[in-house]
Order: C-alpha cells, then sequence, then structure tokens
C-alpha cells in the first residue's frame, strides 16, 4: 500500500509528460504511485513513459486499447494500491510541491473521505496563474460541507479515500462529455466534509467544452450530464450549487451555433422529460431571448420608420416651399374647379 495513488490518463500526449510527471516527482510527499493508463496512443507516449518507469521507481504504466479517459480513470482507480485516489491529467500538472503532502496529512489525520486545495488556470505564462472564478480560492486550512465546495467542478484538485469510492461505488459514468461533474457531484452528495488546505494543488490547462462538443453523441453526452448532475445534488441542500449549475447549462446552450441549438433543444425534451423545472426554465429563457430579440428588430425597424418620415417630412415640406409650387398654384386650382 501506499498514501496516495494518483491517476493519469494518457492519449498521445507525448509533449507534455515531463512537465506533468516531473511536478509529481517534486512532490514532498514521497509514499505515492502514478498509474499511467496509456489509452491506445499512437505517438510516442508509450516510449516516453516507460523512460520516466525507469527513472522513477513510482511511475507504474498500464495500456489498453482506446477507450476513453473515464474508463481508463476506472481502471487505474481498480489496480491503485493508494489508501487515497488522487488524479491528473496529462496536460496539467501540481503547482505546489507539498501539495499533496498537505492534502494527506489533512485527511488522513482525520480518517476523512476527501480533502481540497485550490486550482489555478495556467495563463501560458510561467509562474502566472487566474484563480477559477467560481470554486472558493482557500487561504486557510478548514473543514467545509459538501454543499459548500461550490458547482462540482475540478475533481482533479482532491483527493478521496479509495474505500469511500470502492464502497458507493463511484465511478466515472460512460460519457463522451461531463462525465467529470458526474463523478464529482455523487462525491459531494455521500461525502459528510471536506478538508479543505490552503495550497495551489493543480495547474488546469484550458480547453474550451464547446468546440468539443463536436458530434451529435458528444452535444448528447454534454446535455445528459447535466441532469445526472441535477439528480445527484438534492436542493435544498443543494441548493446553490443548483442554481449556479442551471446558470452554467443555460450559458453552454447560449454558445451554440443556431443549427446545434436546435438539435439541443430536441435532446434536452428527451433527457429532462422528467423534469418538467428543467424544461420550463430552459424554455422559458429561450422564449423570452427570442422575445428579446424580436424587440430589438421592432425598435430598429421603428428607429428606420422615424427616420424616413422626417426625412419624407422634409422633403414634402421642400416642394412646398419650392418656387415651382408656388408658380404652379394657379394650375392647381384650375384642375380643381
Amino acid at each position: 500500500m501506499v498514501a496516495i495513488s494518483i491517476i493519469m490518463p494518457i492519449y498521445n500526449d507525448e509533449s507534455v509528460l515531463e512537465q506533468s510527471i516531473n511536478s509529481v516527482a517534486k512532490q514532498t510527499l514521497k509514499d505515492i504511485e502514478l498509474v499511467c493508463i496509456n489509452d491506445g496512443s499512437t505517438d510516442g507516449s508509450l516510449d516516453v513513459l516507460n523512460e520516466f518507469a525507469r527513472k522513477y521507481d513510482f511511475v507504474k504504466v498500464v495500456t489498453q486499447e482506446n477507450r476513453g479517459s473515464g474508463k481508463a480513470r476506472n481502471y487505474g482507480m481498480d489496480i491503485a494500491r493508494g489508501d487515497y485516489i488522487g488524479f491528473l491529467d496529462a496536460d496539467d500538472y501540481f503547482i505546489d510541491d507539498d501539495a499533496l503532502e498537505r492534502l494527506y496529512d489533512a485527511v488522513n489525520s482525520n480518517d476523512g473521505n476527501m480533502a481540497t486545495g485550490n486550482i489555478l488556470h495556467d495563463v501560458d505564462n510561467p509562474g502566472e496563474f487566474i484563480p477559477f472564478r467560481h470554486l472558493e480560492y482557500f487561504t486557510e486550512d478548514r473543514v467545509i460541507l459538501p454543499e459548500e465546495y461550490g458547482l462540482p467542478w475540478s475533481f482533479y484538485k482532491s483527493i478521496y479515500k479509495k474505500e469511500f469510492l470502492q464502497s458507493n461505488k463511484i465511478y466515472f459514468p460512460d460519457l463522451l462529455r461531463g462525465q467529470d461533474p458526474v463523478f464529482l457531484a455523487e462525491i459531494l452528495a455521500k461525502v459528510d466534509k471536506i478538508y479543505a488546505v490552503a495550497s495551489d494543488v493543480y495547474a488546469y490547462v484550458f480547453y474550451d467544452a464547446i468546440d468539443r462538443c463536436n458530434t451529435p453523441r458528444k452535444l448528447h453526452d454534454q446535455i445528459l450530464h447535466y441532469k445526472i448532475v441535477f439528480d445527484y445534488l438534492p436542493e435544498p441542500r443543494f441548493k446553490k450549487a443548483v442554481h449556479d449549475f442551471k446558470k452554467a447549462f443555460i450559458w453552454f446552450l447560449d454558445q451554440l451555433s443556431e443549427e446545434d441549438l436546435k438539435t439541443s433543444l430536441d435532446i434536452i425534451d428527451d433527457v429532462f422529460d422528467d423534469d418538467s423545472r428543467i424544461l420550463i426554465e430552459v424554455k422559458n429563457h429561450f422564449l423570452i431571448k427570442d422575445l428579446k430579440k424580436e424587440k430589438r428588430k421592432l425598435v430598429k425597424e421603428n428607429k428606420r420608420l422615424k427616420k424616413e418620415i422626417k426625412k419624407l417630412k422634409k422633403e414634402n415640406k421642400d416642394i412646398l416651399n419650392s418656387k415651382s409650387w408656388k408658380l404652379t398654384k394657379p394650375l392647381r386650382k384650375i384642375k380643381n374647379m
């Protein structure tokens, strides 16, 4: 057994593996293992992993056919030897050298099930990071309730007791998009408390989720994951998190192309057929949005018409004041006799 097993799925990530693995090697906590699941990479990732495995005893390499990051993480959890489980994506990295040690000390000394720290955006400038806007930045060690965690995002800034995950049968769902929030939402619904540490644990390299929903299945799974998260987080206990997650859902829909939005609304009708509240909120949002759009069009048309009327009035006034109009006045009188 080891203190922490870090699970890292890899698919064609040879160019970023040095940074992520070295961030584990620098950790002050040495009783760890890094379980690298090579998910059918077709580049040189496996060669890089094997090179690190020869260099570091804590690096374990396993290869499987390409099945996706969720299934790779699930397999990693099953074979992990750690008392606690952590996660690292191949293109991300740990920031503070003592991050894992602080997480482990906080949760293990209390026989807890979850410890968390801070996650920061890597803004592609060495040493410069931006805190996540929707998650608390911890400036002191303390214990928080699950409902205080915030949105069920950024599961990788935390570690979880393996026995807790196993006894509750918590795994990543078989989704092409949105599996991470579902995994964390189930944990938040079942854990009693979270040990938070004031440590910059995790650097996250951001990718646009909208651009990654580029197939009907991915779009469907992205929408389905919102439904599953809503089901996991009961109100009123998670009222704020649910409210904020609804806003995130609406924001996602607002970013879609007109074609994808039309497809998404059909998917929502199917996925949320037993949740009239969400259906009503989504449809009301787009009804109001359409009405505002129509109002803007009418306002614009009204301005155009006013401008046209003003122009016609001026032309009419110019005609009435013109010399030709005055000279032809007798003729108009004769015509009207």
